[in-house]
Formats: C-alpha cells, structure tokens, sequence
C-alpha cells in the first residue's frame, strides 16, 4: 500500500524572522524620512512667516517715511532731522496706531543683540523693535534735490542741480527727497523716497485724508 506524501505550503520560522527584519528597517527608513520632511516643512513655514513680517514691517516704515510733513509752526520741536545713527520728525502715518494722525516720531539704528543693528521705532510712550537686522557697520543717509546723499539733515546751505539753478534762492528744503540705509562698502539695504508732501499741506488736506 503506497502512503501520499502530502506537502503544507507556508513560511518557515527563519522566513518569518527575515521578513519582520526587513520590514522593520524598512518602517524605520520611512519614520525617519517623514521626520526629516516635518522638520525642513516647519523650517520653511517658519522662513515664510519671517518674510511675511518683514515685508509688512517694510511697508509700514515706508508709509511713515513717506507720511512726513514738513512741521507748521507750532511744531517746529518736531521738525525732520537726520543723522547717521537716527532721524526723527513729523508723519501723518503712525507705526502703530490705525487711526491716521500727525505722530511725532523717532527711528534709530541700535545694538540690540549680536546679530547686527536694529531699526527702533519710537513714538510718545511706544517702542517697536523692528525684525529686519542691518549689519554693523550700517548708516542713514539723506537725498537732496541735487540726487546726492548727505550723511545729515537739514542741510547747511541748499544744494543746486546746476549752473542756471535758482534753488539757492530758495530755502533749504524741509524733506530730504529719499532716505536710505547703506554701509561704508557700498551695500545699500533699502531706498524710501519721500514724495507725499513735497511741500508744507493745508491742514484740511490731512484732515479730510484721514
């Protein structure tokens, strides 16, 4: 009588042992990679909202350096001045508040910490430190109606565009036409031109934009 030799398909204990093995590596190969993916991910959102904050601070210094007024009479204390390390004045754009209003205003470059100088904002009672850094050394500088910097403002006597200028028959200017931050190497940072109020306004003017 002939016995049939029946034959059981399955994994033996060392097939299961390799299998689990690998997947195993393989399942510590994936959790890494999609650790490493969050990570650069949260970098990138963290870059992305950094730029975001200093575009809007950017946009928010230019309103207030292209608010400037030239000062009326009875705010002659608040006048522009500009030096290398500061400039302060009169704009019908604060920093801070929403509601447009003639702000007497300071910005100043200062060595907050070790990462470069900072741009303060200083106003009444308030201080806003602003996120973009400018290395060190860094100044401002102040354009005249010639289209040359000067490292202060006013000027001691009013510059000309030429020969045939009559401008020195004209008071020096109250406003530089630009200012702009820069180094001694010739790296500028940024330009913000001043072209709102060339002249001293009516008070309605600012009155009825507000």
């Amino acid at each position: 009588m002939q016995l049939d030799t029946v034959h059981r398909a399955g994994f033996s204990l060392l097939e299961t042992l390799i299998a689990l093995v690998i997947m195993s590596i393989t399942s510590l190969a994936l959790f890494q990679s999609i650790g490493t993916m969050l990570r650069i991910s949260d970098k990138a959102v963290r870059v992305g909202e950094r730029a975001l904050e200093n575009a809007i601070e950017r946009q928010s210094l230019q309103n207030l350096i292209n608010g400037l007024v030239p000062h009326w009479e009875e705010y002659k204390s608040d006048a522009f001045v500009g030096a290398k390390n500061e400039f302060s004045g009169l704009s019908s754009d604060g920093l801070i508040s929403e509601i447009r209003t003639l702000t007497p205003f300071k910005v100043r470059l200062l060595n907050v910490n070790e990462q470069g100088l900072s741009l303060v904002y200083e106003a009444a009672d308030q201080q806003v430190i602003f996120i973009e850094k400018a290395p060190s050394p860094a100044e401002f500088q102040y354009m005249g109606i010639d289209q040359k910097w000067y490292s202060h403002w006013p000027l001691e006597t009013a510059p000309t565009r030429g020969f045939f200028d009559i401008t020195n028959l004209i008071p020096n200017p109250a406003l530089p036409e630009a200012i702009r931050l820069w180094n001694n190497a010739g790296h500028t940072y940024w330009v913000m031109p001043i072209s709102k109020y060339k002249h001293l306004p009516y008070r309605s003017d600012i009155l009825l934009e507000n």
